[in-house]
C-alpha cells in the first residue's frame, strides 16, 4: 500500500505540473501567434522540431538508464549526475556546432536561421536540465521537477508577454527560452546539491563508455519512437495531400494530449519499479498488478467515452470543418489502451534488464508499421493510418506482454480484463446501432462500467482506501 500511495502522489504531482505548464505555454503561444502572424509561428514550429531531432545527441539516451540505477541505489547519485553531466555537456557543445552549422547551410530567412538557433539552444539547455532532474526522479521527489518546470514556463509567459507588449522582434521575444532554461538549470544545480550533496563532476572514461554502451538500446527506443511519431503522417501527406492530414491530426493531436498523461504515470512508476525489482518480488508483481488495474480503470472508460462522443469531441474542439476527423477518432482512441499497457511493460523489461528485448520488439513492429502505412493509407487514406497504429501497437503489446511475463507474472493476470472489456465493447456496439443519443449512451456506459467493475473485482477495497488516504492526508 506504502508503494502505491507514493506512485499515486507523484502521478498526481507530475500531473498537476504537466496541465499547468503546458496551459501556460499554449498561452504564450496563443499571444506569440495573435502578435507576429503565422510566418512566426511556422518559424517557431520549425525551429522546434530540428532542435527536438538533433537534442537526441545530447540526450544518448542517459536519462532512463541513469533514473533505473539511481533508484536501485540513491547513495550513487552525486557521482552519476556529476559524470552524466561531464558527458552531456561535451555532446551539448558538438550539437552546438552542428546547430550552427545546419543554420548557416539551410536556405532560409535570417530570421529563421537565428529563431533555430535561439529554440536549439533552448533545447540543448533542457537537456542538461534533465541530468539533474534524473536525481530528482530517481528519489521519488516529484515535487522538485514539478515546480521547476512550472517555474520556467512561467518565465516565458510573463518575459515573453513583456517582450511582445514593448512590440520587440519574434526573435528577441523567443530569446526568453534559453534565458529561462539557463535560470532553471542554476536552479537544478542548486537545489540537487542541497538535497543529495554536490555532483561528482569528472570525466571518468571507464564509467562514460559502460553508460553508453548500457544506454544504447534506450537511444534506439527513443529515435524508433520518433521514427513512428512522424513517418506515417510524411507518408499520409506525400500520398494524399495536406487536407487529409490535418484532418488525422486533429484527432491525433486530440488524443496525444491524453498519452501524455499515461506517460507521466509510467513516469511516477519507473523508479519503484525498479527498485522493486532487486528487492521482493511479491512487492514487485503487486505494484504491477496495481498499475495494470489503474490503468484499466481509468484508460478503458476515458477511451469508450470519447468513442461515444467522439463527433462532440471534435465539434467542439475544431469546429465543423474537421467532422470528419470524428470517424479517425472512433478507431484509434483504443490505442490509448495499448499506450497504457505498453508502457507498463515496457518499464518491467527495462527495470529488469531485458530491454535488447524491447529494442527488437520496437524495430520489428515500426518496420511493419511503414509498409502497413503504406498499403492501408492507399486503400483507406486517413482512416487508413489510424488502422495502422491500432495495429501496430497491437502487436507491441503482445510480443511485449510474452517478455515480461517471464519477468512478473503478475503480468499474465491481464487476461481478467478480458470479460470486462468485452462486454463494455458489447454495449457500446449494440447501442451504436440503435442511433440513440450519444449523451445518453454515455451515461448509460459510465454505470455499466461502475457495475462490472465491481462485479468482477477489478477495483479493490485497497483501491478506495488508497484514493482515501491521499486525499484526506495529502501525501504520506
Amino acid at each position: 500500500m506504502k508503494v502505491e500511495r507514493l506512485v499515486f502522489k507523484n502521478t498526481l504531482t507530475l500531473g498537476i505540473g504537466k496541465t499547468v505548464g503546458d496551459i501556460t505555454l499554449f498561452c504564450f503561444l496563443i499571444y506569440f501567434s495573435r502578435s507576429f502572424g503565422q510566418d512566426a509561428l511556422g518559424q517557431y514550429a520549425f525551429a522546434m522540431s530540428v532542435g527536438g531531432l538533433l537534442t537526441l545527441l545530447v540526450s544518448l539516451g542517459l536519462n532512463t538508464y541513469a533514473i533505473r540505477e539511481i533508484s536501485k541505489d540513491t547513495r550513487c547519485g552525486p557521482e552519476f549526475v556529476g559524470q552524466l553531466f561531464a558527458l552531456r555537456s561535451i555532446c551539448a557543445l558538438l550539437c552546438l556546432g552542428l546547430l550552427w552549422l545546419i543554420a548557416l547551410v539551410i536556405d532560409s530567412l535570417p530570421e529563421t536561421r537565428q529563431i533555430l538557433l535561439i529554440i536549439g539552444t533552448y533545447h540543448i539547455l533542457q537537456k542538461l536540465i534533465g541530468i539533474f532532474n534524473v536525481g530528482f526522479l530517481a528519489h521519488e521527489e516529484m515535487k522538485c521537477p514539478t515546480v521547476l518546470g512550472i517555474l520556467e514556463r512561467m518565465i516565458i509567459l510573463m518575459a515573453g508577454s513583456l517582450g511582445i507588449y514593448y512590440s520587440l522582434t519574434p526573435v528577441l521575444t523567443l530569446t526568453v527560452y534559453p534565458v529561462s532554461a539557463s535560470i532553471i538549470l542554476l536552479a537544478s544545480f542548486l537545489l540537487f546539491r542541497i538535497r543529495y550533496g554536490k555532483p561528482v563532476f569528472r570525466f571518468h572514461y571507464p564509467f562514460i563508455i559502460t553508460a553508453i554502451r548500457q544506454a544504447s538500446p534506450f537511444l534506439v527506443i527513443m529515435i524508433l519512437a520518433q521514427f513512428y511519431d512522424r513517418i506515417g503522417l510524411i507518408i499520409l501527406t506525400l500520398m494524399k495531400g495536406e487536407a487529409v492530414t490535418g484532418i488525422f491530426m486533429a484527432g491525433d493531436r486530440f488524443l496525444s494530449t491524453i498519452n501524455g498523461f499515461s506517460a507521466v504515470f509510467a513516469t511516477a512508476l519507473f523508479p519503484s519499479i525498479s527498485r522493486l525489482s532487486m528487492e521482493k518480488k511479491e512487492d514487485l508483481n503487486r505494484l504491477t498488478d496495481w498499475a495494470f488495474r489503474m490503468a484499466f480503470i481509468f484508460i478503458f472508460p476515458l477511451a469508450s467515452m470519447i468513442y461515444i462522443l467522439s463527433d462532440q469531441f471534435i465539434l467542439l474542439a475544431f469546429g465543423d470543418k474537421f467532422g470528419a476527423s470524428a470517424a479517425m477518432l472512433r478507431i484509434a482512441c483504443w490505442s490509448l489502451v495499448l499506450f497504457a499497457f505498453n508502457r507498463i511493460l515496457s518499464i518491467v523489461l527495462i527495470a529488469s534488464y531485458r530491454q535488447g528485448e524491447l529494442v527488437r520488439i520496437r524495430i520489428i513492429a515500426y518496420i511493419s508499421y511503414f509498409f502497413l502505412s503504406i498499403l492501408l493509407i492507399w486503400e483507406f487514406s486517413y482512416l487508413g493510418l489510424a488502422w495502422s497504429k491500432i495495429i501496430t501497437e497491437t502487436g507491441v503489446f503482445l510480443f511485449t506482454l510474452s517478455c515480461a511475463a517471464k519477468v512478473s507474472p503478475s503480468v499474465s493476470t491481464l487476461k481478467r480484463f478480458i470479460v470486462p472489456a468485452a462486454l463494455c465493447l458489447l454495449f457500446i456496439v449494440g447501442f451504436s446501432f440503435t442511433g440513440g443519443g450519444s449523451l445518453l449512451a454515455a451515461a448509460l456506459f459510465a454505470a455499466l462500467f461502475v457495475t462490472i467493475t465491481v462485479v468482477f473485482e477489478v477495483v479493490h477495497a485497497e483501491d478506495l482506501k488508497l484514493l482515501k488516504i491521499w486525499l484526506i492526508k495529502k501525501g504520506q
